[in-house]
């Protein structure tokens, strides 16, 4: 492989403990206490789901989401730490003179306040975010945008997540896919490939 797709929450970073925490708060906000693995279920569907649902159980105003945004937006930079040898690796990648890429539905300043903290910028060659407009994974519209622009053989293109969406996105573009199994989860969402580390990733990868 020669090209590297990755999706950033829950693949490269673990910044779910943040959100969930945030999530928490912000239900603490209304007087309501919640069950911490329900909400890391609910999330690892999409955040979106996790949000619509809390709010349907818990028949919570729609001003929760704002709430919940500004509580989640506030997380310090350090709160959300890359996976062991995450950094490693995307390093490892270019240094060998293959690419990395970031697509994610993540609001790009958060995005880059982490990035920049880590001083991890630089190892992407572009980093799509919310930013950019394109339609939701499981499109592939954001896939296509980066297959397009660079000339990416799809042959070559490895497209990288730790939820079902990801690997679908991938799918739908026509590259292979590799499903990031941190929770070492009894699922394999039909990746091409499953790995539960960075290290198992860089010796197959890099």
């Amino acid at each position: 492989m020669k090209n590297f797709i990755w999706d950033f929450d829950g693949t490269l970073f673990n910044t779910y403990p943040a959100t969930i925490n945030a999530m928490i708060k912000t239900l603490e906000e209304y007087g309501i206490k919640e069950d911490e693995k329900k909400i890391y279920d609910y999330t690892r569907k999409t955040l979106t789901y996790a949000i619509e649902s809390l709010i349907k159980e818990h028949n919570l105003p729609r001003e929760f989401i704002e709430k919940f945004w500004e509580n989640s937006n506030n997380i310090p930079p350090h709160k959300n730490k890359p996976f062991e040898d995450a950094i490693k690796c995307c390093k490892l990648i270019k240094q060998n003179k293959k690419n990395n890429f970031i697509i994610t539905h993540r609001d790009k300043r958060t995005l880059f306040n982490i990035l920049n903290y880590y001083e991890a910028t630089d190892i992407f060659i572009e980093i799509v975010s919310e930013a950019n407009g394109f339609e939701l994974k499981p499109s592939p519209e954001s896939f296509l945008y980066l297959i397009n622009k660079y000339n990416l053989k799809k042959e070559e293109t490895l497209g990288i997540g730790d939820r079902e969406l990801d690997i679908l996105a991938g799918k739908n573009s026509g590259i292979k896919t590799c499903f990031m199994n941190h929770d070492l989860l009894n699922k394999t969402y039909e990746a091409d490939f499953v790995i539960n580390n960075f290290n198992e990733f860089i010796k197959k990868f890099c």
